[in-house]
């Protein structure tokens, strides 16, 4: 009865845009508008198998992909053609990561373009619009589906699905915390016209247990994913009043700002506070056991300035070691690169900058993918040497963080000074004939062209003439000023 209760919030007004709301014009990175159909067809299809993980994921790269050429597409608008060659499946190979690379991108591709969810050529590429386009007979799954996403799905605007957002899904994560983000983005990310223009709203209520009852998973590895993207800063939990939580579900913010690589920070080693998705029930029981003497919140209960051992303060100061690692190794670059140091000594991996950025690309790749245990994920990356489990994005942000350690934060770039077009007068017809005509006479060396055309189109008079020449000339006139007035500010930067 308290699941129903939060999968459907009765009595607000969904078009009411609160003050915790995080407002803007876009995410950092940009969106892709996808549809809710887009979004509940592709995740139907992970949940009733029709899709593999690796597929699953290649439609996600499907979706980076079209928005890259789009993008180049409107930032050279007016010059040259872009090319669309989405034939390239090195690229959707180094999107997607681990998993065969282009043979099992080509495999998956057939896959989807059999079911209709993908329409991919060398020239074009095209993302499923309806149910109706699906090549499956019985789709009462689908509708069951978005029956009980309900309110979510009858918004009529797409969804601004971040881009960044996008790559993660495509680079790989567990179903529990792909569905989870997908719930979230359903009921707290929107599109608004606010003051004239168009704005992505980031805010909503939402709960484990809806999203658990929705994709018709377990509440506990609901509530796991949860954490898992709180550490990763993805998801913002507020305070909510007790009574909304348990009706409609906590405040929920997907945070705008958004990219790789990952603050470092410590991971929680405080007791999770009750939050909507673990306020209406029982906490699932623990699966290790602890006594009095393990429990660090039972050793010397005097205050926060007790003395006694305190195990995260003398975590901390131990220097790391390849024998033992923790999370905060992998987030503190120091203390990477110590490890890295260690790993060139026992020969998992060579010198050069190059295996640095291997090393720390796979470091990237466990703390986003590894949910359960990611330093086990990562000496396994390791010691099996399987670079190409990472995505580009992973390497990306090791890039990053490494040059960041080298040589400090970037410096802003100051902006360059924008060029002043030229002034393009639009000619009438009879300035365009007049031009030819003086163009052919002058290469005939005919004094006269008046006469010329004259004797073509008798109807024309010496008035109509000095009309469009007096046009011809204006025309000019307008291009010289604006061509004399670009080389001044290029001096005056210069």
């Amino acid at each position: 009865m308290l699941a129903h209760k939060s999968a459907e919030p009765r009595g607000r007004r969904t078009g009411t845009v609160h003050d915790w709301f995080d407002v803007r014009e876009k995410p950092v990175g940009g969106f892709a508008r996808l549809s809710v159909h887009q979004v509940l067809l592709i995740a139907w299809a992970r949940m009733a198998g029709l899709v593999s993980p690796f597929e699953f994921r290649l439609w996600w790269a499907a979706v980076e992909v079209r928005e890259r050429r789009e993008t180049a597409a409107r930032e050279r608008r007016g010059g040259p053609a872009v090319p669309s060659d989405f034939g390239n499946y090195a690229e959707w190979a180094g999107l997607v990561g681990s998993g065969g690379g282009e043979k099992a991108a080509r495999r998956a591709f057939k896959r989807l373009h059999r079911l209709g969810l993908l329409l991919c050529s060398r020239e074009s590429l095209r993302l499923i619009e309806s149910p109706d386009e699906l090549r499956r007979d019985d789709l009462s799954g689908y509708w069951e589906l978005l029956e009980r996403v309900g309110l979510a799905a009858r918004r009529g605007q797409p969804l601004p699905v971040p881009r960044s957002m996008v790559r993660l899904l495509a680079g790989g994560v567990s179903k529990a915390v792909a569905f989870t983000m997908l719930g979230v983005v359903l009921r707290c990310l929107r599109r608004r016209k606010l003051n004239g223009s168009w704005m992505c709203v980031s805010g909503g209520l939402v709960s484990a247990a809806w999203i658990s009852e929705t994709f018709v998973l377990g509440e506990a590895t609901v509530k796991h994913a949860f954490k898992h993207l709180r550490s990763l800063d993805w998801l913002v939990r507020l305070e909510t009043p007790q009574w909304v939580r348990q009706r409609h579900g906590g405040k929920t913010l997907v945070n705008l700002d958004w990219r790789r690589p990952l603050e470092e920070q410590g991971s929680e080693v405080e007791s999770t506070p009750r939050t909507a998705e673990n306020s209406g029930v029982s906490t699932p029981p623990k699966t290790e056991t602890k006594n009095s003497f393990q429990d660090e919140k039972t050793r010397n209960p005097v205050g926060p300035d007790r003395s006694g051992f305190s195990a995260e303060k003398f975590r901390n100061e131990k220097p790391p070691t390849l024998k033992h690692l923790v999370v905060e190794d992998l987030r503190s670059t120091p203390r990477l690169l110590a490890i890295f140091e260690q790993a060139l000594a026992a020969g998992l991996v060579g010198a050069g900058y190059g295996q640095q950025l291997n090393f720390f690309a796979a470091a990237e790749h466990s703390l986003v993918k590894g949910t359960r245990n990611p330093c086990g994920l990562f000496m396994h990356v390791v010691k099996n040497r399987l670079w190409h489990y990472c995505t580009n994005d992973d390497e990306d942000a090791a890039n990053e963080r490494l040059k960041r350690h080298l040589y400090g934060n970037p410096r802003p770039r100051e902006p360059k000074p924008v060029k002043p077009r030229l002034v393009q007068v639009v000619l009438s017809d009879d300035a365009k004939l007049v031009a030819a005509v003086q163009r052919v006479a002058s290469q005939h060396r005919i004094p006269e062209p008046f006469y010329l055309l004259r004797r073509e189109r008798p109807e024309w008079t010496r008035d109509r003439w000095d009309n469009a020449i007096a046009e011809i000339e204006n025309a000019r006139f307008h291009r010289l000023a604006a061509t004399h007035a670009e080389r001044e500010d290029e001096e005056f930067v210069a």
